[in-house]
This record gives structure tokens, sequence and C-alpha cells, in this order.
């Protein structure tokens, strides 16, 4: 059986083979749009405007990428062969006015019959040579231009007046009785001095009888190109009207409904997500579908817009992991990339703004606390239009909720998240960062029978510098798991994890956040052990201090359930217990061990009252000392600079509530005692010294 690795891998990698080439379509069974009827009308009109004794000139209107070439390609095809001849001209593709003149002579030349066409290939050279007299010295032209230069060497010479030439082309055309068709496409590609040029040869040079041209254009585009051009006294308004005299009938393509575009945006995303291994059920889903009403439907209004992102969608999340990245977040971040190049850079300075951090003053996480964030320094990189702007807010509100003053949980497999910010804008997980899949791995590694700790032991080292983000994701990746899915062994691994870091300074934060992950597990082994073997393992893996520590916190994040109840009274016990046992050990007593744990935690309880009760009648009993009770009170504390412990403050409030009074013996030394001195009889000293009724000075400042 195949791997469901190598089988995802293999489905990814069939579809980036599949690429989008923006080809026009060349027959009616590749049509997705149900063009056939609109591609039979145009065909209709250039047959029913044909004049053998004139030319006609047709716009065929419409957006870049709206399908302009595929439609005259498909009328063509319509068109009755044995009466039309098709040439098709591309005046983007020449270098300059000479050489867009050797490219519209050429196209027509090249759809005359060899025989009875050449004399009239003759004349045509000649209209040529008068028109563009620097023909012959074309540096750089087309194919097609290369080759009609050639040719008009040979009538360069017989020059005569342009009305003669024009007349005796003109003539043959007519007696050759031949319709011909040239489709000039990318009329709006060229720069308004070539644009003026591929008019004039149109309306002045090229009339003749007979010739039908197909001009390719956006309206508004080459409006403004006309006008840039200096035609229409600089208005967009009078230059439509001046091509007007040029351009006799407007046939302008349809446009995509919204339900169109809806259908073969979402009809040809599903696929893809599904090939490439990611749920196509993404695309029905809140934030995803708002982005497209607001924004995406509008902006992706052609075929080919809508093609281009699906194929650059494509060969994104064939090389992308599901388990790293958000689809959603995905696929509006491509889009913003490609609609707005500029805003999209800008992004990554934005990081502390979009992700929330600091911008409501004292408290980010609370909405309307602060000033709101002025938003256009970031917009204006949309471009000056309102509109982009606009829509590049609307892009990114899908994404980073800071627009809308709310936020996400942080540990979420997000763009709007501080761990997966950058991920998601590269579209790809930077190299060092912690992999979901190493994460997920190492959980399965590590919680099944035999355990494998190895992958875990890898994440969590300390000498790994994303151990920390390592241990959030650890985290965030049992927070879905429910009662009896943790073993015991790998909840008393991470036990002994936390106290390998306890002892290094450098670590023992590191540590501390393992026994909250631990806390966090311990109602999940409910069914899986009893609670007095729990409670066994748990205080030979971390002793009963740190067990008791581990309690309240478990306490703090859980429900007070049946068995969390059992696990408390089990716990109180023992620190009750352990407490007593403390104190009767006097200066033998472990110099690590810390009443405070204990009644920490059964302060938590309310159930101080029995400790108190059993520690004065072990007094009573001289079982204990006052004095050694007031030494567990000394508090001691451990210099961050060079790492060094001391004794502090005694916590009087404590040793009252335990013994009910705080009056202990004078100090036995003239001096105070040695505060880096943690022994028991020091501590018993220290205590006379700050306690005592001898004292007259404060703690001094060692």
């Amino acid at each position: 059986m195949m791997n469901p690795t190598s089988r995802s891998r293999r489905k990814r990698e069939g579809a980036a083979k599949m690429l989008w080439t923006d080809e026009p379509i060349t027959d009616l069974t590749q049509d997705t749009l149900g063009r056939q009827g609109f591609t039979a009308r145009l065909a209709d009109l250039i047959e029913r405007s044909h004049d053998p004794d004139s030319s006609i000139v047709i716009g065929l209107t419409g957006a870049w990428g709206s399908g302009k070439t595929s439609a005259f390609t498909l009328a063509s095809a319509q068109l009755d062969q044995a009466k039309w001849s098709v040439a098709k001209l591309n005046p983007w593709a020449a270098a300059d006015d000479d050489s867009m003149l050797a490219e519209f002579f050429s196209a027509l030349s090249s759809v005359l019959p060899s025989q009875r066409g050449s004399n009239l290939r003759k004349n045509l050279a000649v209209c040529a040579s008068l028109v563009g007299p620097g023909l012959s010295a074309i540096p750089v032209a087309g194919n097609a231009a290369s080759r009609y230069a050639e040719k008009l060497e040979k009538h360069l010479t017989a020059r005569k007046p342009w009305p003669d030439a024009f007349k005796d082309a003109s003539d043959g055309f007519r007696a050759l009785g031949q319709r011909i068709l040239v489709f000039v496409d990318d009329c709006d590609r060229l720069d308004p001095t070539e644009l003026r040029t591929l008019l004039k040869v149109i309306r002045l040079v090229g009339r003749f009888p007979g010739v039908t041209y197909v001009l390719a254009y956006d309206e508004e585009t080459l409006s403004h190109t006309l006008s840039a051009a200096g035609v229409g006294h600089n208005s967009a308004v009078s230059a439509q009207r001046y091509l007007e005299k040029i351009v006799q009938f407007i046939f302008p393509m349809p446009r995509l409904t919204t339900s169109e575009v809806l259908a073969r945006l979402t009809g040809s995303l599903g696929p893809v997500l599904r090939e490439c291994g990611w749920d196509p059920e993404v695309l029905s889903e809140y934030r995803l579908t708002k982005a497209f009403d607001d924004v995406v439907l509008r902006r992706l209004a052609t075929p080919r817009s809508i093609d281009r992102f699906v194929a650059q969608a494509r060969n994104l999340l064939a090389h992308l992991d599901p388990a790293e990245f958000d689809a959603i977040d995905l696929l509006i971040l491509l889009f913003v990339r490609l609609q707005f190049p500029e805003g999209y850079a800008q992004l990554p300075h934005w990081r502390p703004t979009l992700l929330g951090s600091g911008r409501f003053g004292t408290n980010p996480w609370e909405p309307g606390s602060g000033n709101p964030v002025d938003w256009t320094q970031l917009l204006r990189y949309a471009g000056e239009r309102t509109e982009d702007q606009q829509d590049f807010q609307l892009s990114l509100q899908s994404v980073f909720p800071a627009f809308q003053e709310t936020f996400v949980t942080d540990g979420l497999v997000r763009a709007c998240t501080s761990l997966y910010f950058e991920r998601h804008l590269l579209f790809e997980v930077p190299k060092g960062e912690v992999r979901e899949t190493d994460v997920t791995g190492a959980l399965i590694s590590a919680n099944t029978t035999p355990p494998d700790f190895s992958s875990l032991d890898a994440l969590l080292s300390p000498a790994d510098p994303t151990h920390a983000v390592a241990l959030q994701k650890l985290r965030r990746g049992t927070e879905e798991w429910h009662e009896g899915d943790v073993t015991l062994e790998f909840a008393l691994h991470i036990a002994d994890l936390h106290v390998s870091l306890q002892d290094d300074l450098d670590t023992a934060h590191f540590g501390s956040s393992l026994l909250f992950w631990l806390a966090a597990l311990l109602p999940l082994l409910k069914g899986v052990v009893d609670v007095s073997t729990l409670l066994g393992a748990l205080r030979d893996h971390l002793g009963d201090e740190t067990t008791a520590l581990l309690a309240k916190r478990m306490l703090s994040l859980t429900t007070n359930d049946g068995w969390a109840q059992e696990v408390t009274q089990a716990v109180a016990d023992m620190c009750i217990s352990s407490a007593l046992q403390q104190l009767r050990d006097g200066d033998q007593a472990p110099l690590g061990s810390h009443i405070q744990s204990y009644v920490g935690f059964l302060l938590s309880l309310g159930r101080l009252d029995r400790l108190p009760d059993l520690v004065r009648q072990a007094l009573a009993n001289q079982e204990i000392t006052l004095d050694g009770v007031a030494a567990r009170c000394v508090s001691v504390i451990t210099s961050y600079n060079d790492g060094s412990t001391r004794l502090d403050k005694v916590d009087t409030t404590l040793l009252q509530s335990l013994t009910g009074e705080t009056d202990i013996s004078d100090p036995s030394t003239d001096s105070w005692p040695d505060r880096f001195d943690l022994t028991w009889p020091n501590r018993r000293e220290w205590a006379r010294w700050v306690l005592g009724p001898g004292r007259t000075t404060g703690i001094p400042d060692q």
C-alpha cells in the first residue's frame, strides 16, 4: 500500500505540472464560457458589413483578459473559408514606425494568392516604399517585416505619386475580388506615438477596398492613450470621438456576471485544492466568501484574471503542506500580492500593528482602549485611487482582524498570529521555524506504547533556539485531546524534563512552563491510572513540593469534577503529612525543601485549619520547636546577576497562621548571621534576629 504522505506528495507534484499558458482557445470545444452565440454574431457582423468597394473597421472591445483573441479566432472559423482570407497583425511586436508599416504590408501580402496576387503584391510594395522610405534601413523587425523589407528593395526605384500607387493597389484588390480580414491585436498596449501611427495606417494607408479590419482593444485604455498623445484636446471623451471616425462598428465583449465569476473561480479552485491535498470546503467558509463578495469577484472580472489567479494558487498550494498554513489566508494574501504588489511588500513593516501588539496603549487586547490606528500610511501603497485603497483594506480585513480592533487566539495557524505571520507572507516555512508536522509526529511518537521520546526531546532541548516556540505548539497540539488520550509514561517524561531544567537558572523558567503543560495534561489521565498510583508516580519523579505546586496549577485549569476532587483530597493529605514531617525532621530536613509549597496548595482549598491544629499539637508535645517553624518561614531569594542565594524576610503571616504566635527567643549571637548560609541552624538564628524582641535594626544589606 502506498504511504499516505507519498500519495499526497505525488498529487501535489502532478498538480504542479498542470500549468496555465494563457493561450487563446482555437475551437468551440474549448469554450467554457458559452460564447458560441456571441462569436456567431461577430462572424455575422463581419459578413454583413463587408463592402467590396470600401474598407470597414470593427472594434472588438473588452478589458484585458476578457477573451478578445479567442472570440475572434472562433468567429473567423465560422466564416466561409472559400470567400475569406484572414491575416493577423500584432503592432505591439513592432520596434518602430517603419517596422510597424512593414508588418502591416507583409500581413496583407501574406494572404494574397501566389499567382493571381503577384501584381497586387508588387503594387503594395510600391505603396510601402512611398509611405515608409526608411524601410530598407530597418535594423530589427519581426520575421514577416524582415522578409517583406527584402522584397521591397526591388521596388524602391519605381517611385510614383501616392494617389497613383494607392489607386493601382485598390484596383488590384477589386479585381482580385477576395474578402480579406485583418485582425489587429493588442492595440491598447501601444504607447501614444505607436497608437497614432497604427490608426493612421488603418485610416489612411490601408483603406483598400474589400479589406475588413477588426481591432481588439480596451476602450478606456485606448482613450487614455490617445488623450496622452494629444488627440482630442487631451480629453478622454474627445479621444473617444476621434476614434469613432476610424471605427465604424463597436462590438463589445460580454462582461462576466458576478455569478459567472464566482462559478468559474470556485469551480476551478475546488479541484485545485483537492488535487494539491487541501480541503476544498474552505471555499464555503465565511471569511473567504466575504472576501470574495467584498473584493475578489469585482477585481477578478475577466477569464484571464480568474485563470491567472487559479494558476498561481495551483503553483503555490502544490508545494505547501496544509498542516503548516491556513488555506484562506494563503488565498487572500496571494490575491493581495497579485493585485497590490507595493502594498503587499509593506506588510512585514506593519507586523506589530497587524498583529495588534501595542496598538491600544497599555492593553493591546482591549478593543477601543486607545486611539485607533491610522491605516492610511499603509493603504496609500495600493495606489492613488480611493477604490484601490478601499479594496486593499477590505482584502486585508479578512486576514488581519486588527482592522476591526478584534483578535484571535495567538496559537492558531493564522497569518494574524505571531508564530505564523512570516510564513504566510513568505508562502513557505522559513528555515529554523518549528513545523507543525514535526510537532504532530513528536506527540504521536511520545504518546504511544512503547513511547519514543527522541523527537519530543529534540524539540524541547534548550540548546535549540526554537524550544519555547516548540512548547507553545506542543501545548496547542494537546488542547484537543480528551480523557484517556494521554499515557502515564508521557506525563512522567514531561515531569522528568521539568526536573532536569530546574537546577539551571537559565532554563528554570522554561522548566516551569513545562510544569504548566503537565498540569493541563493531568485531567486527561482520568481512566488511565488510579489516583493513588498517579500521586505516587508524581512524588517519585517530582518530589512532594513540586507535586503540590502541580496540583495547584491543575485546579486553576480544570473543573472540579469527581476525579479532580479525588486528586485534590490525596494531594491535600500529602501536603499536611509532608509539612509535618519536614518540621519533625528539624535540621536533618533537606535544605531545598519549602513548607510554603504545601501551605500554598492548602490555602487554595481553604483547608489550612487542619495543619495549624497538627502543628500546635506537635509544639505542645515538644516534637518541634517554635524557632524551627520560624526557620521554615524564612524566604530565600536568588540573584539573577550572579545566581547566588541568600536569606531574606520572614513570613510572619504564615508563622502566625501555623503557630498562633510570632514572639520567638532572642538571638544567641551579638551580630547578624551570615545571610548566605542556608543551613537550618543559621535560618533559626536569622529568624531570631528578624523577629526576636532584641532586634533594633533592619535586615542588613550584605
